[in-house]
């Protein structure tokens, strides 16, 4: 049964996983350093970080919130009647999805009355925000839509089963889990205006999150009965580089100027999800938080590290 998203060695280059056990990875912060911004919470999945305020998407409850990232009260942006799973913004709103419902809405930063992008047939997955448009997709393809709505304009079909997303000025990537039961995943890049999409990695083991900078795309994979990898391509294609390996279960994924991070929520069970970074470059990792249960969204600023944990209700942030 294809596994689901659930709301090492590090090695340069394409090369196994042999040569003995891996070392262990870094100390993890201080658990006193780690901030609840948030909890009880109705199964936080998606997180996004702007330079004051953290948003995430309530999927069991059907709210969309903010927080201040220093601590203080939470906002109540709007209440989705469906199952909102993720969450993206501007400068000047708070864009997010339904699963069930398959749209796409915004609602002002500070909260207020919902706008209907788009409705899609099928199911939501994720979003991304860029040059003036959501990117999102529906597990069959691509999908995008005017930030001001509405109308719903296909961009690449017939995908085998296109999972997470993420934008820049030129090009949407995508990861693809590809069929059920087998390692015929792909990273997937196509432009803006459309085209024939270009494959940058495949055969990869049901990849999940994806995240991108001015170099490389980033993603993580579940694996297919080896152990969950965070791996690396340039955004033009090349060799992959395999980053972390004998992950649990890896899901989200955040970067910055030195380091990729993510979320593993580990062997599923209770309290066994940690919270990871490895340099950009390749190097040890390092555990910014272990004992999370069933961490899911992570996001990134200049100082903090931010996720949500699905499991116990919360919205948590520790130092980088």
């Amino acid at each position: 049964m294809m596994p689901m998203r659930r709301c090492g060695v590090l090695l340069l280059g394409a090369v196994g996983c042999s040569g003995g056990p891996p070392p262990p990875p870094s100390p993890a912060v201080d658990a006193g350093a780690i901030v609840v911004l948030a909890s009880g919470q109705g199964g936080p999945c998606a997180v996004a970080v702007d330079g004051t305020s953290v948003y995430w998407a309530n999927f069991t409850d059907g709210w969309i919130r903010s927080a201040p990232i220093a601590g203080g009260p939470i906002v109540d942006l709007v209440n989705d009647p469906g199952g909102p799973n993720a969450v993206a913004f501007d400068e000047n709103a708070v864009y997010f999805s339904d699963v069930y419902l398959g749209d796409v809405s915004s609602v002002p930063l500070g909260g207020g009355q919902a706008t209907l992008l788009a409705s899609d047939p099928y199911s939501v997955q994720d979003i991304a925000v860029g040059s003036g448009a959501v990117f999102w997709t529906d597990f069959v393809g691509i999908e995008r839509v005017e930030t001001r709505g509405p109308g719903l304009s296909p961009l690449a079909a017939g995908q085998d089963y296109s999972y997470d997303v993420a934008v820049d000025a030129k090009s949407v990537y995508w990861t693809d889990r590809g069929y059920q039961g087998s390692a015929a995943g792909s990273i997937m890049r196509l432009g803006l205006a459309g085209g024939t999409p270009v494959t940058l990695a495949q055969d990869e083991g049901f990849p999940e999150g994806i995240a991108i900078d001015s170099v490389n795309v980033y993603w993580t994979s579940v694996g297919v009965g080896d152990g969950g990898y965070v791996s690396a391509v340039p955004l033009d294609g090349g060799a992959v580089t395999l980053l972390a390996i004998d992950q649990g279960m890896p899901t989200g994924v955040a970067v910055d100027a030195t380091s990729v991070y993510w979320t593993d929520q580990g062997d599923g069970g209770a309290g066994s999800g940690a919270v990871m970074k490895v340099p950009i470059g390749g190097g040890l990792p390092s555990i910014i938080a272990v004992n999370q249960a069933a961490p899911t969204g992570i996001a990134v600023d200049a100082t903090s590290v931010y996720w949500t944990c699905s499991g116990d209700g919360t919205v948590r942030k520790a130092p980088k």
